[in-house]
């Protein structure tokens, strides 16, 4: 197994023919300093092999200015693959692509890192891909995908332009669990077509996962565009815990809806605060269909009830 290898300060073009840079069951190499454009298949491919650094990179399939009528629109190109446990992606810039980073094997982190590639997902993290950490990074005009996603976190990062998280299943049964996606930022900016946009969406195509569990995914923030056209545009803001208040005059059944609340069509845990006009009523959850919850109470009353309901716990 080779080992200790450091790469620094190399521009490479690839000419539109194959990829750039790949590693092949390597221990300990330092990838510094590299700026690799016009690949088709794959800028830097790091297969097996443990603790691959790539550090202050630029990739991208085609560079901006460029003319020809398949620039920036002929996408086939990923810019770094990962098919290995242990690795490290930190402040990397991936400007063109079809995709942006893709891993195939976990225990990896990815920090500080902006990827606009112009094509289909800026992060795929397929099956394999478990116990990886995301933090720091803006992801600009393209969304994540994580298939099967286990021991994932997103935290700290920002989305730009209508795009968020896709939790895919990719057969029956598939695990969601110990994800935490939290203190992201999703920002719908100059985006034309009408929303809502979808922050976090969970695709079972596939099959349904199993029944979620461990997962968190809250304190994410919704703020406004700080520039362009963001009228009339909206987001789910979709979450794993959810609080509604509902108020009525003498009622005995109140009814809940976390449609557009929660993230999971499953049903949730529920518990509940009363407030009463006058009296003493005690109240019970009768119902859970999906993310609809009824409270029934021991006598009508004037007054709110508060509800928490949390999934995934």
């Amino acid at each position: 197994m080779p080992k200790d290898i450091t790469i620094d300060n190399l521009m490479l073009d690839c000419g539109r023919r194959g990829g750039g840079l790949s590693l092949d069951n390597v221990l300990r190499a330092h990838l510094f300093h590299l700026y690799i454009v016009h690949y088709t298949t794959v800028g830097i491919m790091v297969s097996k092999g443990h603790e691959v650094h790539v550090e202050s990179c630029f990739l991208g399939e085609w560079i901006w200015g460029e003319d020809g009528p398949d620039v920036g629109t002929n996408l086939t190109g990923t810019a770094i693959e990962v098919d290995g446990q242990d690795h490290w992606i930190t402040d990397v810039v991936i400007f063109s692509g079809l995709h942006g980073i893709v891993l195939n094997g976990g225990a990896s982190v990815i920090t500080n890192s902006h990827i606009y590639n112009g094509g289909t997902e800026a992060l795929l993290a397929n099956e394999g891909a478990h116990a990886v950490k995301v933090t720091g990074s803006y992801f600009d005009g393209l969304g994540v995908v994580l298939v099967h996603p286990v021991a994932v976190t997103i935290t700290d990062s920002l989305f730009l332009g209508g795009v968020g998280i896709e939790l895919r299943s990719n057969f029956p049964g598939a695990w969601c669990a110990g994800n935490l996606i939290t203190g992201n930022q999703f920002i719908i900016n100059t985006v034309k077509t009408p929303g809502p946009w979808p922050s976090i969406v969970v695709n079972e195509t596939a099959g349904r996962f199993f029944p979620p569990n461990s997962t968190r995914i809250e304190g994410n923030a919704y703020p406004p565009a700080t520039y362009g056209d963001y009228a009339d545009q909206t987001q789910d803001k979709l979450a794993t815990t959810a609080t509604l208040v509902l108020h009525q005059t003498s009622q005995s059944l109140w009814y809940f809806d976390f449609s557009e609340s929660l993230v999971f069509d499953i049903a949730p845990a529920v518990t509940f605060t009363i407030e009463a006009a006058a009296g003493f009523p005690v109240g019970v959850v009768r119902a859970r269909n999906g993310r609809k919850v009824t409270i029934e109470t021991s006598e009508p009353f004037t007054g709110s009830i508060t509800a928490t309901a949390r999934q995934a716990d």
